[in-house]
């Protein structure tokens, strides 16, 4: 649960470089597919959008991951055991029982990770090239 919580404790500047050293030019990324020969020169691997939504998932996931948490916790296991005493399998058990129990979670978490990307502005400015925009830039 530490490792959920741990963007949330690191500011938001040292989390978007520490990326960069991630993808940068000479990056652990690039390092590695060097070094195993998977490529012969370095990949432009930031400054792009794949970047900017991989810095943004891992700033909103814990997010979603503590609503959902917080939620699925709350649920009766005697629900769900009722649901398997009927018949139902484990999936059918998810999809009827589990999931529209967790609807709250997935939407508060969703409304969460929407606010916070849309108001975004030192993810999208550092990992980001200046010819792609994002909502919280403008």
């Amino acid at each position: 649960m530490v490792i959920t919580i741990f963007p949330i404790w690191i500011n938001l500047v040292v989390l978007a470089f520490g990326w960069l050293l991630i993808f940068g030019r000479y990056g652990l990324i690039n390092s590695i597919l060097l070094a195993l020969g998977l490529i012969s020169e370095p990949q432009p691997l930031g400054y792009n959008v794949a970047s900017v939504v991989v810095g943004l998932v891992y700033v909103c996931l814990p997010y979603i991951v503590l609503t959902l948490v917080s939620v699925l916790d709350s649920i009766d296991p005697a629900i769900e055991e009722a649901a398997k005493d009927l018949g139902a399998g484990k999936l059918r058990t998810f999809v009827e029982v589990t999931l529209p129990l967790s609807m709250p979670g997935i939407i508060t978490g969703a409304m969460f990770s929407f606010i916070w990307t849309m108001s975004s502005f030192v993810i999208p400015s550092i990992l980001g090239s200046p010819s792609e925009r994002t909502f919280g830039i403008e």
